[in-house]
């Protein structure tokens, strides 16, 4: 299923997506029809550190986004993706969404989908909140 999304060197009209589970089974769900990759950017990425001691001194500082770091991420989403009854996404691309007409951002469709999941009381299983996600998507991209 992954390898049907186009591969687009335009990214005009579709939003990169973070990097998480639940947001990778929403472009499952949506399909290749909705969705797109790109190879990943080489985007040099820190991360903060924040340390508090015993004594409640607190202390920051940024350490580098690691490959290894990476790779937590992709089993990560593996997971969550194989839990959801889909194959594990190919590694090394950006993947991007195609909105439904009348949804203006990601956050716009993310409260229509938690507001699906709280209205039929889903659960927190992929499996369960892939079976709401089906029903609202289809719904949201037939309209």
């Amino acid at each position: 299923m992954w390898n049907d999304f186009l591969t687009v060197p335009s990214l005009a009209g579709f939003v990169l997506l973070p990097e998480n589970g639940w947001e990778a089974l929403v472009l499952a769900v949506a399909g290749p029809g909705c969705g797109v990759r790109s190879p990943r950017r080489s985007v040099q990425k820190v991360l903060p550190v924040v340390v508090t001691t015993a004594g409640s001194t607190t202390t920051t500082r940024s350490v580098p986004f690691t490959d290894q770091d990476q790779e937590i991420i992709d089993d990560f989403l593996d997971e969550y993706l194989v839990a959801a009854g889909f194959e594990p996404r190919p590694r090394g691309y950006d993947w991007y969404l195609r909105l439904p007409n009348g949804i203006a951002s990601l956050d716009e469709l993310s409260v229509l989908l938690n507001a699906a999941l709280a209205a039929e009381d889903a659960g927190g299983h992929p499996s369960q909140v892939r079976s709401v996600f089906e029903r609202v998507i289809a719904k949201l991209y037939t309209q």
